[in-house]
């Protein structure tokens, strides 16, 4: 139970006190409870209560590395439009196939609206190893065309841990029951 609530304070849920501590913990997720607090001009057991509440309502789903993806060598990205060839089966064996395969170069995977059905980021070394990668999809998947948009510059980028496989296997959207994906 929240100190608000042991007060008999029942508070909007998330209020801004709960926006100040996401980000601050995206920016300084190294940092240990007390020294953001201090930052944050809290009490340490409010933000150790908003943090845990975070996570226990499912807002916070994990903590991850922030990987600077130069330094390994993985400075080409590119965001790749597809369109699928719909009679060749449906989205989700498809989606889950791509990540399932791909799971370190495909870095986010949307269902969009419009002419195309699915858009994927995807960082590699070089231009030449983007292009095999897309050869690839085309061959592994129904795919009837693509649009590829490769990236000068990121000027704000999201960066995110790589795709939770289980997460994504267990969750009701993506059921594996009767697919012969896996």
């Amino acid at each position: 139970m929240s100190e608000e609530e042991k007060r008999g304070r029942k508070r909007e849920f998330p209020d801004e006190a709960h926006y100040k501590v996401l980000r601050a913990l995206q920016r300084y997720g190294r940092e240990n409870v007390a020294t953001l607090a201090k930052m944050l001009q809290m009490k340490r057991s409010t933000v150790n209560d908003r943090i845990n509440r975070l996570i226990e309502r499912g807002v916070i789903r994990g903590f991850s590395a922030v990987v600077d993806f130069e330094k390994i060598e993985l400075s080409t990205t590119a965001f790749v439009l597809i369109e699928i060839d719909r009679s060749e089966g449906g989205f989700e064996e498809i989606e889950l196939g791509m990540v399932k395969k791909y799971p370190q170069r495909i870095r986010e995977l949307h269902r969009v609206s419009g002419e195309y059905d699915i858009i994927i980021k995807v960082k590699e070394k070089s231009l030449k190893e983007l292009g095999d990668l897309l050869e690839q999809i085309r061959i592994d998947f129904p795919v009837k065309r693509t649009r590829t948009l490769a990236v000068f510059k990121s000027t704000i980028e999201e960066v995110s841990h790589p795709f939770d496989l289980e997460r994504i296997i267990k969750s009701d959207v993506l059921s594996l029951r009767n697919t012969k994906i896996l």
